[in-house]
């Protein structure tokens, strides 16, 4: 699919890319969703983002080895704000802002290009991990979106 839709996604400035799929690194533009597990360890959430470092640069030079040309992106990150996490400790609307306030920074610092995720918790997910359902920086109340961080970044 990526070969046969390359030429004409470029045509209109799009990227061609999927997720961490080393098998297709040679015709892609871009790789993301890197989303290593960090949360399922036992440590703190600077110990995370240095996970989600050590990951990034490895997946980088795999991929830039095949392909010189591809960016490698975070596409896809997050911690829950709620739920039981698979440690078996509970996910905090406080450890989702201070998570993403650490990979920001990490990310500003070394220039590595991030992509929040996801602007909004899918409900929908708890019946599978109620820790994934509740990724999101907002959460919907009917028709509302309400920024469920906002009291932490005052």
């Amino acid at each position: 699919m990526i070969k046969g839709n390359k030429a004409r996604a470029q045509q209109f400035g799009l990227a061609i890319g999927t997720r961490t799929h080393v098998d297709i690194v040679e015709i892609s533009d871009i790789m993301c969703n890197i989303n290593p597990v960090s949360y399922y360890a036992n440590f703190d959430i600077n110990y995370a983002v240095y996970e989600l470092s050590f990951f990034y640069y490895g997946l980088k030079n795999r991929f830039t080895t095949s392909n010189p040309q591809i960016k490698v992106v975070i596409g896809e990150s997050g911690w829950p704000s709620q739920g039981i996490l698979p440690n078996g400790r509970p996910a905090s609307v406080s450890n989702l802002v201070n998570y993403w306030k650490s990979l920001g920074n990490w990310a500003s610092l070394y220039k590595v290009p991030l992509y929040f995720f996801e602007a909004i918790d899918e409900p929908w997910k708890e019946d599978f991990d109620k820790s994934q359902a509740h990724l999101g920086w907002l959460v919907r109340d009917g028709d509302n979106f309400i920024e469920k961080a906002h009291s932490f970044l005052l």
